[in-house]
């Protein structure tokens, strides 16, 4: 039976609710807005299945034995830098549009694609499946919450079994789960996870968003890209952070970094208590192929550029290998690269995540706040840069344009990279 003592030791992965055959668990948001189990003790049968399959129970990085959850597993992973051919797949997507080119295949030899998606308010994202290419477009695009998985495991599970190809995407963690609910090693699978930074709160989410909405009076959500690709006319080129908000009276738009629902993320300052001590990382989650970004490629290969959109893929397994071969002639750019150079500026493909140090007074004060102006307050209060912080960062922009104005800024990052 699953008893947590600490809540570090869950990553709300759904797995024990899946397999528990006397129903017996339950999902419970706490106080937070994380999902945990509980469990109805007159109900359990002691089959102890739930502890079975816990991704955190039995994560490598915390047991020590890095058993994997494929049998081909590959000692050596295959890495690329990729850019898809179509410009305006690669503009909706937050990245180099690997997602959408993978999963357009399996729909394609008849499959069934799970992905994440909002809720009609925007307040929530949650795990759902599309077997059509126009229902890809709701599965695009960087989410920074943690998704709600319900019964999307079962049903991954019963298109497995009726022999259909299925391509599933979620965190690590949520990988690890959906590996060991599932109990065998389904062939028709392909496990995609994503680079993941952390998961933040989506209470801490639901909370900031409608005081956004009440202090730029933006009416009527209709779409929210925590990522979206703008030209900076300034720099003349694209920029892939923009936080854009589309609201019925007018459109926000700002740094997805610069805002404080951005910088919480980065720090961890609301993200759920188990990320610190993250069990499903450094290849250790089960999937067959990890996606994310390639930040500082440049350093590498300095004819691609990021921000104009390239996506990192580490193929896990031959399966993940023999899925991404498959889609090859689909990108304008496919880089070989090793995978030193695809973690070496991407936190959310190593262990990373430190716990924050004000997590605790940031959620009481945040509980305790009874209005949107309080919330956004407390946001602020709590993602506030300090002083000396600032400084620095304002030196080295004022560093950069004189650099660039005198026609040396490449010059200087190169004599810096030697």
């Amino acid at each position: 039976m699953i008893t947590l003592k600490r809540k570090e030791d869950c990553c709300g992965c759904y797995a024990c609710e899946t397999v528990c055959p006397a129903q017996c668990i339950t999902m419970r948001e706490d106080s937070e807005g994380f999902m945990y189990p509980e469990t109805d003790v007159s109900k359990c049968i002691d089959c102890h299945l739930c502890e079975k399959v816990c991704p955190v129970i039995n994560s490598p990085l915390r047991t020590g034995l890095n058993v994997p959850l494929t049998k081909d597993f590959l000692a050596e992973p295959q890495v690329f830098a990729a850019q898809c051919s179509s410009d305006e797949l690669r503009m909706a997507s937050s990245s180099g549009g690997v997602f959408t080119v993978l999963a357009e295949r399996i729909i394609q030899n008849g499959g069934v694609v799970f992905g994440v998606r909002w809720s009609e308010d925007f307040t929530e994202v949650f795990h759902d499946f599309t077997e059509t290419v126009e229902g890809l477009a709701a599965f695009r695009g960087s989410k920074y919450l943690q998704s709600k998985i319900g019964d999307a495991f079962k049903k991954c599970r019963e298109f497995l079994r009726a022999g259909r190809e299925v391509m599933f995407t979620g965190t690590p963690c949520q990988i690890a789960g959906l590996r060991r609910a599932l109990r065998r090693d389904f062939p028709n699978l392909l496990a995609i996870d994503i680079a993941c930074h952390s998961t933040p709160s989506p209470k801490a989410w639901n909370a900031y968003l409608a005081g956004l909405i009440a202090r730029e009076k933006l009416g009527k959500v209709r779409n929210v890209f925590f990522r979206k690709k703008i030209f900076d006319k300034k720099r003349n080129a694209w920029d892939c952070t923009k936080f854009f908000v589309e609201g019925e009276s007018r459109t926000y738009i700002n740094s997805v970094y610069g805002m404080s629902y951005g910088v919480g993320f980065l720090n961890g300052l609301f993200s759920r208590p188990s990320c610190p001590e993250c069990p499903s990382k450094n290849r250790t989650s089960g999937s067959d192929i990890s996606i994310g970004d390639f930040w500082g490629v440049e350093k590498y290969y300095p004819s691609l550029r990021m921000r104009d959109g390239l996506s990192v893929v580490v193929c896990h397994t031959w399966r993940g290998i023999s899925a991404f071969d498959a889609v090859k002639p689909s990108f304008r750019i496919l880089q070989n690269a090793t995978y030193e150079q695809a973690i070496a500026a991407n936190g959310g493909l190593r262990p990373e995540t430190q716990k924050h140090p004000d997590r605790e007074a940031f959620f009481e004060a945040f509980n305790g706040a009874t209005t949107s102006s309080e919330v956004v307050a407390i946001f602020r209060k709590f993602t506030k840069v300090p002083f000396p912080r600032l400084m620095y960062n304002f030196i080295m922009r004022c560093v950069r344009v004189l650099l660039r104005c005198a026609g040396i800024l490449n010059f200087a990052k190169r004599i810096l990279r030697k």
